[in-house]
């Protein structure tokens, strides 16, 4: 009798063991729609496990990324890239890129695409910026005082760039504007 109580006891103790342990559900992979991006970072080894998808966890741990060249139109799931510091997607047919998450990118080299705006008011820590041809008619750089070189050429018809400080340049930053002749540096900007 004293091993039956026992064994009821163990199974008791067990099942309310289970029940208050907590089920982890596994967290969704990143949202790639852009088939061409999916490869590259498969191609790049980025997909680890080889499931053919990313999880967030593989896409924490990556600080450089170099999609550049590959076809891609839509660089939807870079913000899972949350410790990212540099992001080559130059000469690719790009015409949005949102990396308003991507608060520890240093370096963003995303030119010869067809981008219209860029958005990198959360993007403090940034030194390296070159986004030249491309069909930008505006840009913000206000709270981007981390920057040392800016490649900005041949976006004809970038009219407006908003700036820390005029005059524009400051010393110890690099700008190219050449084939962008209308830019005109302002700290009075329209938003």
């Amino acid at each position: 009798m004293s091993a039956f109580f026992k064994l009821l006891f163990l199974l008791l103790a067990l099942a309310s063991l289970l029940t208050k342990c907590e089920i982890l559900e596994p967290e969704p992979d990143v949202n790639i729609p852009d088939e061409a991006f999916l490869n590259a970072l498969i191609d790049l080894g980025i997909d680890r496990n080889g499931d053919g998808a990313l999880s967030p966890h593989e896409a924490e741990d990556i600080l450089h990324l170099d999609v550049s060249d590959r076809g891609i139109s839509d660089l939807t799931g870079i913000e899972a890239f949350i410790d990212l510091e540099r992001l080559n997607c130059w000469k690719n047919q790009l015409t949005s890129l949102d990396v308003s998450r991507n608060t520890a990118l240093t370096d963003l080299y995303c030119a010869q695409n067809k981008l219209t705006s860029l958005d990198l008011s959360n993007n403090t820590a940034l030194a390296v910026l070159h986004c030249f041809s491309n069909q930008l008619t505006s840009l913000d750089i206000s709270n981007n005082t981390s920057l040392k070189n800016i490649q900005l050429r041949d976006n004809p018809s970038l009219y407006e760039v908003c700036v820390w400080v005029t005059p524009f340049p400051p010393d110890g930053v690099e700008v190219d504007i050449a084939g962008s002749e209308t830019v005109n540096f302002t700290t009075e900007c329209s938003k």
